[in-house]
Order: C-alpha cells, then structure tokens, then sequence
C-alpha cells in the first residue's frame, strides 16, 4: 500500500489554510475586550492578609497564591473602573489551594457612583482559580463592580476581570 502523499495543489492549499487560521487567531486576539478591571484602583473593608492586597486581585495573575485574602466578617472588595461601562461580563477567580466554598454566598453589586449599589448576581457554589465564576451577557451599566460575602467568612479572590465597553 503506498503512503498517502499529497500533490503540489493540495500542499497549496493546506498551506493557505494554515494562513488563513492563524491570520483568524491573530485577529481574534487583536479585537478581544480589554479586562477594565487591570490595575484599576480598590477599595475592599479589610486589608489584605497572608501577604495580599485588595489591589492584588487586579494585578492580571490568575494562577498563583492569593490575590487577596480578607480578615474575617461580612466582607466586601470593590473595583473602580474610572467612569461608566457598558457592562458584558465578569470573571471572579476563587483560590487554589482549598476551602472553595469559603467566599460563598458571594454577591456581584454594582453602582455609578460608589454608594448605591444593587445586586445582579449571586453564586452559591464553590469556585476556584481552575473553575472560576463567569458572569456572562450582564447589559447593565455600572463605574463601580463590588464582590459581597454574604456571611461571616473570609472573601478570597485569585482575580477579578470586568469586561466591557466604556460609556
């Protein structure tokens, strides 16, 4: 049985194919959504323990240690976009060690100007750095994204990504 080999044509076209799969990759990356959330300032009702910050949760690590790790009570950590955004989605990177059901129930608030918040989402299962909580197709208009415990524990986040459309 001979091997199968492919002619100078069908070379021709596999190549091209492969040209026009990377070029499709490279676009992609070019035009995704910047994560609005990247080194914006934080505010969060506790500081950082076990060697975080608040602001470690928006240093652009996913994988790691802890991005931020509360003291102990109703704890909450909110991020400043700068001004209004379109909102689209959000990603919440939990921890990845253990204890993934540490920072649940976890609420996502928002607000345009940093005191009026309303809840839009709620999570009541465990997530983690590998199986993060993704928020998807939000339509709401928010400057302010704010995690919420909403019991007395410990809110831990590897990362927070706020994706979306300046207004």
């Amino acid at each position: 049985m001979q091997p199968f080999r492919l002619g100078r044509r069908g070379r021709l076209l596999a190549g091209a194919g492969v040209v026009v799969l990377a070029a499709a990759a490279m676009t992609a990356w070019l035009l995704r959504a910047p994560n609005r959330a990247l080194g914006r300032p934080v505010t969060a009702s506790s500081p950082g323990g076990y060697g975080t910050t608040a602001q470690g949760a928006v240093d652009g690590i996913h994988y790691g240690w802890l991005g931020y790790h509360s003291g102990w009570g109703k704890q909450w950590w909110s991020v400043d976009l700068g001004r209004p955004h379109a909102l689209e989605r959000v990603v919440v990177y939990g921890r990845a060690s253990c204890c993934f059901n540490q920072s649940i129930p976890l609420a996502l608030d928002i607000s345009l100007d940093g005191k009026d918040y309303r809840e839009i989402a709620r999570r009541d299962e465990p997530f983690s750095q590998f199986d993060p909580w993704e928020i998807r197709k939000l339509a709401a208009d928010a400057r302010f994204v704010r995690l919420r415990l909403l019991r007395d524990s410990y809110l831990v986040l590897g990362e927070v990504e706020v994706y979306g459309q300046p207004k």
